[in-house]
């Protein structure tokens, strides 16, 4: 019996001194799988400091699983990494509920300049004159803010799907994209070119500082026989052009200087007095050509 008993003693310190002296795989692996979790939930974007501070845990797990690798088998205790383990794995899971709460505040925050971005650049392309031959970017833009719906869309399910970091990047990109679009499109250097007006005439004010204070006077532009006023109605901040820089062109190489600029709210309108039968009618801003067919008649009206 006391023979069994020192039997049974021994197996259970060769147990121990086994449990012991062998690596924590388990734990480490564990650890290992809680912070490429962290990783996927967005950690390092969301939760930057959290997924760090068990980035480093982990790392100090494997020191301490290497440095007594490196010691006699007889003198090795994987006591503390397995503690280091499990503390590695805790930290990547507060990582993960970290990132799992800013993303969803972030990404709805992307999701909605996303929506924003797309909804100025279809508003942009919708005012942009079609006859802008040189712009070629147009139908590209076009084709971007398909695409930008499109993704629009899916990324709103990804989003409603968990996956926050994944829609957070592509609900920024959308975002970029959809801003650079609507710049480009119809973008001149006396800002969105947004209509084109055959007139008769046009009434503005003038206004005066004098003495007694500001004044105006109302004036109208009139075509005369044989002449009709093409009016270009701009949207936006302009840019200081050198006076003759911008002309109003036609087929037959004639350049036409604005008779007037005249300032909108919101933006300008530069007019342009050319004969009637002037065809192949092209803009240029300074920089740029853009061809005005078709131009919308308004020639029964004035403004």
């Amino acid at each position: 019996m006391r023979k069994m008993t020192i039997v049974m003693a021994l197996v259970s310190c060769v147990a121990a001194l086994t449990n012991c002296a062998s690596p924590p795989r388990q734990e480490l692996a564990e650890a290992e799988q809680a912070l490429h979790a962290a990783e996927i939930a967005g950690a390092e974007m969301f939760a930057r400091d959290a997924f760090q501070a068990a980035s480093e845990a982990l790392r100090a797990v494997k020191d301490e699983v290497s440095g007594q690798n490196d010691k006699s088998r007889l003198k090795r205790k994987y006591d503390k990494a397995k503690e280091l383990a499990v503390t590695a794995k805790a930290k990547a899971e507060a990582a993960t509920e970290e990132a799992r709460a800013k993303g969803k505040v972030e990404a709805e925050a992307a999701q909605t300049q996303a929506q924003i971005a797309v909804d100025a650049a279809k508003t942009a392309i919708a005012l942009a004159p079609k006859g802008l031959k040189n712009a070629a970017y147009l139908e590209a833009r076009e084709q971007a803010l398909a695409t930008a719906v499109e993704d629009l869309k899916k990324t709103q399910a990804t989003f409603a799907g968990g996956n926050h970091a994944e829609a957070f990047k592509v609900f920024n990109a959308i975002a970029t994209g959809m801003k650079k679009a609507r710049v480009e499109v119809g973008r001149t250097s006396q800002g969105f070119l947004v209509d084109i007006e055959r007139k008769q005439s046009v009434k503005y004010s003038v206004l005066y500082l004098t003495l007694s204070g500001v004044s105006h006077e109302d004036k109208t532009l009139a075509a005369g026989t044989g002449m009709t006023l093409i009016v270009l109605n701009f949207h936006g901040d302009d840019t200081e052009v050198p006076e003759g820089h911008f002309w109003l062109g036609d087929s037959s190489g004639n350049r036409h200087v604005h008779e007037a600029v005249i300032g909108t709210e919101g933006g300008r309108q530069i007019v342009y007095k050319i004969p009637v039968a002037a065809s192949g009618l092209v803009w240029h801003d300074g920089s740029q050509i853009y061809e005005l067919e078709p131009v919308r008649d308004s020639s029964t009206k004035s403004s």
